[in-house]
């Protein structure tokens, strides 16, 4: 029983953790993002602003699926998924 209660722990603790990491992940984009549009100020002959749009369709041509999916939203899903699973087998395991 005792293990049951940790692993429920667990769960909640790497949702908590994979929120933080997303927090990150996105202080970074939105950085990077900043980064390329004062970069394409100061360097129009850099083309930084096409190359990156360019790119970008390049990807979501060859992963049409997956480019509209966040991998935020999948990650998130597995985790809850166990928490689900950890909430039925201790139903299960209280109803005997």
């Amino acid at each position: 029983m005792l293990s049951r209660r940790c692993s429920w722990f667990w769960a909640c603790a790497v949702c908590w953790r994979v929120r933080s990491f997303y927090e990150r992940s996105q202080f970074r984009i939105r950085r990077a993002r900043r980064l390329r549009a004062r970069l394409d100020e100061l360097l129009p002959d850099a083309q930084v602003q096409p190359l990156q749009s360019i790119a970008e369709e390049e990807h979501n041509a060859h992963y049409p699926v997956l480019s509209q999916v966040r991998l935020n939203t999948i990650w998130l899903g597995v985790h809850l998924l166990v928490v689900i699973l950890g909430v039925v087998d201790t139903i299960i395991c209280f109803g005997r």
